[in-house]
């Protein structure tokens, strides 16, 4: 698998923010076309922005949405991300992690919870609005084969261009990528389900100088 640099890694940290002042819009009122799930449990107990993205986030995924084929839609599980909702899943995860790996020591544990979770202490990319976590679903709101479920587990299955998958799932993980690429967004290879734009992951990836969203 090619090797690909962590969201908390030294050279995405080193990103200067720009910081743009575009404001959050509501996909459930911009893009009302485009299916936003409301039904996770966190999302309800402890963030109330989860249908929230930047508005050039909005625009470009209207975008992207145009390219899918026909009867297939965009399921939005996530957009913005309150700091005190990314506190709340890296310590989650952190436990996850703890229970998988008894014998690690803290900076092994905390190493490997940062590959899937910004740690919430330095501008963790769904807290910019510029982040959003996506599948596909067909138009009688069944989700495509992915290879996995959103969110669901941390294993080598859910990295971007894992081998591990059906080929019906690398089929669908293709659509996802030439469309969300397409309209200007960057993948995390970790998680085929996250993608970005204007975030530090954004711009290190992308070339830019600067990343131009910070914390919202």
């Amino acid at each position: 698998m090619k090797s690909f640099s962590k969201i908390n890694a030294p050279e995405i940290y080193a990103v200067p923010i720009q910081e743009n002042g575009e404001p959050l819009v509501d996909l459930l009122i911009d893009c009302p076309d485009i299916f936003v799930d409301q039904t996770r449990e966190y999302a309800q107990d402890v963030s109330k922005s989860i249908s929230c993205v930047r508005r050039q986030v909005a625009e470009r995924l209207k975008q992207a949405a145009t390219q899918l084929p026909s009867g297939t839609r965009f399921k939005i599980v996530e957009g913005h991300r309150s700091l005190e909702a990314q506190r709340h899943i890296f310590a989650e995860v952190m436990d996850d992690v703890k229970k998988d790996h008894p014998s690690w020591n803290e900076q092994e544990t905390y190493d490997e919870t940062s590959t899937f979770v910004a740690p919430p202490d330095n501008t963790p990319p769904h807290s910019t609005g510029g982040a959003i976590d996506l599948t596909l679903i067909a138009t009688d709101g069944i989700e495509l084969d992915m290879g996995t479920n959103l969110n669901d587990g941390y294993s080598g299955t859910c990295y971007t261009f894992s081998e591990s998958i059906s080929e019906e799932a690398k089929k669908n993980r293709q659509i996802l990528i030439q469309v969300m690429q397409d309209a200007g967004f960057v993948n995390y290879p970790a998680e085929w389900w996250h993608w970005s734009y204007g975030d530090r992951y954004w711009a290190y990836t992308m070339g830019a100088s600067v990343a131009i969203y910070g914390s919202i």
